[in-house]
């Protein structure tokens, strides 16, 4: 059985099964279950109803790990056909504004000190400031 059906994708936020003689109940969203939403739509009828029904209670929360291999493609199905396109040209843009603006700071000019200090005042000084600290 499945409740509040997804479209035509055979999928849905409730569904009940029979598997190797048991029932198989799966609630796709928790948030149903919490306190915050409970006394909404009915919510706390459906959690009594779902937990409550057995003696033995198995709650499995699904990790990264545990999602099945997929038979379609990944992202790129998601995306319009003229995504990479669009992808390709804001590259190019963004790489000509770089040498546009990169190329207007010229070249790298040097100029003398006006002091020349020695590493060991650098070192020393530093010490000092350490010892105060």
């Amino acid at each position: 059985t499945l409740c509040f059906p997804a479209g035509e994708l055979g999928a849905g936020a409730y569904a009940t099964w029979e598997h190797q003689g048991a029932r198989v109940t799966a609630l796709d969203d928790s948030s149903v279950l919490t306190n915050a939403h409970l006394a909404d739509w009915g919510h706390a009828a459906l959690a009594l109803r779902t937990l409550g029904r057995h003696e033995t209670l198995v709650w499995y929360i699904p990790t990264f790990g545990d999602t099945a291999e997929a038979d379609g493609g990944g992202l790129g199905d998601l995306l319009p056909s003229w995504a990479g396109v669009l992808a390709a040209q804001l590259v190019l843009v963004v790489l000509a504004l770089a040498l546009w603006q990169g190329r207007g700071l010229g070249r790298v000019v040097t100029e003398p000190l006006p002091v020349t200090v020695r590493a060991v005042e650098t070192t020393l000084g530093r010490g000092r400031l350490y010892r105060r600290w």
